[in-house]
């Protein structure tokens, strides 16, 4: 294995019109803990092209920044954030779970259950390996969410795909790793866009990272 911790990192987050104060909240503390481990963050892409149309097309926004900047910026690995996920151990390098496996692209599970862990995972944090496995795997991603229409959410689109096998280049680390509400990462995911109307959802989810940054000893 490559010396991982000396890699070219970068974390990409990308925020819709909806996330502004989130943005505000969270986004100093994350370029803070980049800026210490020497990582790269990126917010933004002049030449995003969006789905026209599409239910969820919004949600693929941080899939195809993080797809830019991996195989046009040459970097080593993205780390691909939610914009309502803060880090909040400053300690820890996010490079360290990359020199914990082989495999390509790294994604906590969205639950830590045994028999379905392998697929049931959140797509609010992962990390990517500038791999051609890589690449591969995001363009049938894309096209499956064209097929589809946009249809589905990204994080049912990745499930399905794991689900049909496609896992030979996938770690699954337990929840809390660098996702969840964890210590080293919160993501606030409790209260989802999907099920509520979306000010309501996002105004919980500051209230919650308020308080998970207040609580915590960010060094």
């Amino acid at each position: 294995m490559e010396d991982c911790m000396s890699s070219k990192f970068a974390m990409c987050v990308y925020f819709d019109q909806h996330y502004k104060q989130t943005k505000d909240l969270v986004e100093p503390i994350n370029r803070t803990y980049c800026n210490k481990h020497g990582i790269e963050y990126i917010n933004s892409y002049a030449g995003l092209n969006l789905p026209p149309e599409g239910k969820y097309k919004d949600y693929y926004a941080k899939f195809l920044l993080a797809y830019d900047t991996l195989f046009s910026k040459n970097f080593d690995y993205v780390f691909m954030l939610d914009a309502d996920a803060v880090v909040l151990d400053h300690s820890l390098d996010i490079r360290k779970f990359v020199s914990m496996t082989d495999n390509e692209i790294m994604i906590c599970a969205a639950e830590d259950v045994l028999e379905n862990i392998w697929w049931n995972v959140n797509t609010g944090a992962i990390i990517f390996k500038n791999d051609n496995k890589v690449k591969t795997f995001l363009d049938s991603y894309f096209k499956g969410a064209e097929v589809n229409e946009y249809s589905l959410n990204d994080q049912d689109l990745f499930q399905f795909m794991l689900k049909s096998k496609m896992t030979s280049i996938v770690s699954v680390f337990p929840s809390k790793s660098f996702n969840g509400q964890g210590d080293f990462i919160y993501h606030a995911c409790n209260d989802s866009t999907l099920y509520e109307n979306v000010e309501t959802a996002i105004q919980k989810k500051n209230d919650t990272l308020k308080k998970a940054i207040d609580n915590a000893n960010i060094i």
